[in-house]
This record gives structure tokens, sequence and C-alpha cells, in this order.
């Protein structure tokens, strides 16, 4: 049987004196095929977002109206879920992204509609609802050397242009800890914010015991 393990790691994006930054990038093969790869990859400003990501909350799908519609029961009713707001939907074997939350009233969440990712699994499924925590994230693609998304706790990372209120979603990754989402100028890859710029960056996590603060979105740019 051939087996293969990939592992990618950014290993630093740290300011050279004002204005450069450095990022090296390693890429280890290991199994049946064995090769390293490292590259150095220098811009003018790294840009890097870490904010606090507050735990999941716990709820039942109580409700399937079709693969993107629905309504949650929360376990708790003093769960932070809002009106309008969006969340991410955690699963056995599935999750979605983006979730437009309706009217919330106590703990009945209403399900108006999902970006991507997993159609909803039937009723009465326990979900994890991730809360979204929005972080600047200011990246123009043309500009771009290396792009990184990172985590400790497995959830989404949504990177997305946002203009007055138009939210528009550039890409978007289900990110686990032992598999970083990477690009970079050397890999002979599209980027995948290839030509598209991105102002923000949206987070969440699927675990419910506590927040984190080990999600990451870096660049490093070229001003």
């Amino acid at each position: 049987m051939f087996l293969l393990t990939l592992m990618v790691l950014v290993v630093a994006a740290v300011a050279v004196g004002l204005w450069a930054a450095n990022v090296t990038v390693s890429t280890t093969m290991s199994g049946d095929i064995n090769a390293q790869s490292d590259r150095a990859v220098t811009g003018e400003t790294p840009v890097i977002a870490k904010p606090t990501v507050p735990k999941a909350w716990s709820a039942v799908l109580t409700i399937r109206t079709n693969d993107t519609s629905g309504s949650l029961t929360m376990d708790s009713a003093s769960h932070p879920v809002t009106t309008g707001s969006r969340v991410d939907l955690y699963w056995t074997n599935g999750r979605c992204y983006r979730a437009l939350v309706g009217t919330v009233s106590g703990t009945t969440v209403p399900i108006v509609s999902v970006a991507g990712g997993s159609v909803l699994p039937a009723a009465a499924s326990g979900i994890n609802v991730g809360i979204v925590v929005v972080a600047p994230f200011p990246v123009e693609a043309d500009v771009a050397n290396a792009l990184a998304l990172t985590v400790q706790v497995a959830g989404y990372i949504v990177l997305v242009d946002k203009v007055g209120t138009a939210e528009t979603v550039r890409y978007a990754a289900y990110v686990t800890p032992s598999a970083a989402v990477m690009w970079d100028e050397g890999n002979g890859l599209d980027s995948f914010v290839d030509g598209v710029d991105v102002t923000e960056v949206h987070m969440s996590q699927s675990d419910t015991t506590a927040s984190t603060t080990g999600h990451r979105a870096a660049a490093v740019i070229s001003n």
C-alpha cells in the first residue's frame, strides 16, 4: 500500500527592521516517499490576524427544512447567537460555514441559509454552533508573497472582502491542527486568493470546551 504523509509548516513571519518580513516555508513528505523542501520568501510587510475565537455551543437540529435551512434548539439559553448573525455549524462527519441566522427566540435559532460546506444532517442531529469572530486582514492579491491559515482547534477560516455592508467570500477552508492551508510565490501554484482582494478574516472553532487563541491567518506582502 502506498502511504504518504504531507506536513506543511510556516516557521515564522517576522518583521526585519521596520518594513521587511521574512518567511521560511518547510515542506516534508514522509512514508513511502521521503522529501524535504525549504524556501525563503521575502516581502515588505507581515499581515497577521490572531484573534481569540470563542468556544462553540451545543445544539440540536430540531427541524430540517431542506439541505440548507432548518431550526436549531440550543442546549443553553445563555448562548450568544443573535438574529442576523453568521455562524458555522459542525457535526459528526459534516460541517458548513456562514449559516445565516433568522429571528432568535430564546433557545430557538432558525437557520435561513448556508454559504457552503456539507448539507445539513438529519433532524435530531447534534450540532456544535461555531461563533464567528472577525478580524482585519488587508491583503491585496497582486502583492501577496505568502499566505497561511493554521489552527490549534479544528474550525473554519474564511477570507472575506467587505465593501460597505456587502461581504464577498474569497476563500473558505476547514482547517485542522495537522493540516495548515498555505501558499507561497515559489511553489508554482495559483494563490487561493488569486486575482482578488481580502479585507478581513472570519474564524470559528468546532470545540465546545473553551475559547482558543490558536487560529492564525498570516501573509507576507510587498507594498
